[in-house]
């Protein structure tokens, strides 16, 4: 369903543009902008926000956050037929990951398109932590419980810059993101006595990098 929204929103995006006509001041190089943005990885998605301004022209520099719930490949409950019931998996996923980064951004082609959009490449870099709780059900102990971790992560990408009408516009960008940790996270679930799991079940993983699209709302001020 996200990549169908996904598709939805990029071709709007593709017709503001064909359609965009007339010159916007976009490229004022004492403007500021701003955003929140919900941002999709390939097995997970979440919400962020941005701050960037120009230190010279078609150069900005800013600060980015975003918040990721990872998702797994086994989110689905499984049916229990000696209880009669449907109960969740031992091996669901309960990881999030929240990045602050640096960013710079170079804006292409600004003395040659004459109008209210402007394709950008995007560096950013920063820590990560991840939020690793406890695979048990109740919520209680997972907060109680929650292992973290630090790392870095760095994403490089393409995107659009552009405004709909005064200050307020849209911006489309998509990448790779590089995260990768030094201990395992999410790893086998700790058993109670007398029970079994299969033992090719492991969840515990490094190397989260991934795909990485990120729709925002913008401001400029």
């Amino acid at each position: 369903m996200k990549k169908y929204i996904i598709l939805i929103i990029f071709t709007l995006i593709s017709f503001q543009l064909i359609s965009a006509q007339g010159i916007i001041p976009i490229d004022n190089v004492k403007a500021s902008f701003s955003g929140l943005s919900y941002v999709q990885i390939t097995n997970g998605a979440g919400v962020g926000g941005f701050y960037e301004k120009y230190f010279a022209k078609s150069h900005r520099i800013g600060i980015d956050a975003s918040f990721i719930i990872a998702r797994g490949e086994n989110e689905y409950p499984v049916y229990n037929y000696y209880y009669g019931q449907y109960m969740e998996r031992l091996d669901k996923r309960r990881l999030s990951f929240l990045n602050i980064n640096l960013r710079y951004k170079k804006i292409l082609f600004v003395d040659k398109i004459a109008n209210n959009f402007r394709p950008f490449i995007l560096a950013s870099a920063g820590p990560v932590i991840a939020f690793d709780p406890p695979n048990v059900p109740e919520i209680s102990k997972r907060i109680k419980n929650i292992d973290t971790s630090i790392s870095g992560n760095a994403t490089i990408g393409l995107g659009i810059d552009f405004l709909y009408s005064g200050d307020m516009g849209m911006a489309f960008f998509a990448g790779y993101n590089y995260m990768r940790f030094g201990n395992k996270l999410d790893p086998k679930p700790t058993l109670k006595e007398n029970e079994t799991i299969d033992d090719s079940i492991d969840l515990g993983e490094k190397d989260f990098s991934s795909a990485i699209v990120r729709i925002s709302i913008t401001r400029k001020f």
